[in-house]
């Protein structure tokens, strides 16, 4: 005997005013809220998965390029600039921009207190608008050498305001410490990124390195929403150098 059957059976057939049948509609009624409840809360947390995905990939990419090495730091090994790799990836239709940048790990000491950093090197291939929804004062890009983008955070952290200075050490040797004048002020929300990110010249980073203009830390991929990132990710590993790697950021 099918007794879930059975059982539905004698529910169907049981009489309008008997107690068993408000126990039933009870029972579906709260079954329903319940279901209903579970939806809102799978819509409200894929709402925010998105959007978290959002603020990572403005600062770092879908896609990131870097060179194959033994070094663990965050200084970044320098890879040479490639124009006719950048070319071949431009032309996957899964691509909406690429970019490159410079990191380099630095101790920014503001009126009270220092922080240490990680100083992001970008250039003019960075679109204008990529940190807009970001930020909550100032300019969104890096316009002269010495300028900086950095954190609510640590603006707070360092008791600086828009259009103050602080003082940049670039951890090398020996040790540069530099006057960068504050630009711009964004939040994403997430702590690993806004506690230690800051954006800096990509030019102006490379000479603190003593790179050359055609030396990059690496490249970031960006794609457009309707991409499929592990067909992208399969198709860009075929395009690489030899001691190029390729790492999906999501």
């Amino acid at each position: 005997m099918n007794f879930p059957l059975f059982v539905a059976r004698r529910i169907r057939n049981t009489q309008e005013s008997s107690f068993s049948k408000t126990v039933t509609y009870v029972g579906i009624g709260t079954i329903s809220l319940g279901l209903g409840i579970i939806l809102i809360a799978f819509s409200i947390l894929f709402g925010f998965k998105e959007a978290i995905q959002a603020k990572i990939i403005s600062i770092s990419g879908d896609i990131r390029i870097s060179k194959i090495s033994g070094n663990h730091s965050l200084s970044e090994s320098p890879m040479v600039k490639n124009s006719a790799w950048e070319k071949q990836v431009l032309a996957n239709p899964g691509v909406d921009h690429l970019q490159s940048h410079v990191q380099k790990p630095g101790i920014l000491v503001g009126k009270d207190g220092l922080a240490g950093v990680i100083i992001k090197g970008v250039g003019a291939d960075m679109p204008s608008n990529q940190m807009s929804a970001n930020m909550i004062q100032g300019q969104s890009s890096i316009r002269r050498p010495q300028d900086v983008i950095l954190s609510k955070t640590l603006a707070q952290q360092l008791k600086v305001r828009l259009n103050e200075s602080l003082i940049l050490y670039f951890l090398s040797q020996p040790e540069r410490p530099r006057k960068v004048h504050v630009t711009g002020i964004y939040q994403t929300g997430l702590e690993e990124l806004d506690k230690v990110y800051i954006l800096a010249d990509r030019s102006w980073a490379q000479k603190m390195n003593g790179w050359t203009a055609d030396s990059l830390g690496s490249y970031e991929v960006f794609l457009k929403k309707e991409a499929d990132i592990y067909q992208v990710v399969y198709e860009i590993v075929q395009t690489l150098p030899p001691d190029w790697k390729a790492e999906k950021r999501i």
